[in-house]
């Protein structure tokens, strides 16, 4: 059978099919102009989001600033011979070991009074570098001004170097106040045990 005797095939047009553009507005439809615009301004882009979600996050990270102290702490003590820089220096280093470590909750009660024990320079006769030793205490008062317990801290810097040695006293004193902490609520509640017979 040759291809000349096979009947003819049907032909059918097909249309292609067209799909619609959510975004696409009819001529003459302002509010769909609109509407358009709108989508493709709020249209969320995840990459962009994303970036910029990170920018922003490292941004607060990077600047963020420790929240500041809200701890009592009062002038230093110190001798005659120790000048007033010297003294802010001590309440200042003093404050911050403080916030650093975390103590604000607990020490929240009290008010610290640091103190420059000592502050001394020593020479060896070997001929080695001169060290400088020094001691903070820190002592707790409570709303009364009453006494209620103290800690010392002490460093020594080799080379001698004044704000080495205070900070690292300063460090030394504020890592004694949770046991001082813990020994004062034992003694309280030894207290109100007795207070309750």
């Amino acid at each position: 059978m040759l291809d000349r005797d096979l009947p003819p095939r049907a032909q059918t047009s097909r249309k292609p099919r067209q799909v619609r553009d959510p975004l696409r507005t009819e001529p003459g439809n302002g509010v769909g102009k609109l509407f358009a615009l709108t989508y493709l301004i709020m249209a969320p882009r995840p990459l962009t989001l994303g970036w910029l979600a990170t920018v922003l996050l490292a941004s607060s990270l990077g600047f963020a600033e420790p929240a500041a102290s809200v701890v009592r702490v009062g002038p230093a003590k110190a001798g005659a011979a120790v000048d007033a820089r010297t003294r802010a220096a001590v309440r200042a280093v003093v404050k911050r070991h403080i916030s650093q470590a975390q103590l604000d909750p607990a020490l929240r009660a009290y008010t610290i009074s640091p103190a420059l024990v000592q502050l001394r320079r020593y020479v060896d006769a070997d001929g080695s570098p001169p060290s400088l030793v020094c001691v903070i205490e820190l002592a707790l008062f409570d709303d009364q001004k009453k006494l209620i317990g103290s800690v010392r801290g002490s460093a020594k810097a080799v080379p001698a170097d004044k704000r080495e040695a205070l900070n690292a006293a300063a460090r030394a004193a504020v890592a004694e106040l949770p046991q001082l902490l813990a020994a004062l609520e034992r003694s309280q509640s030894k207290a109100r045990i007795v207070a309750a017979r």
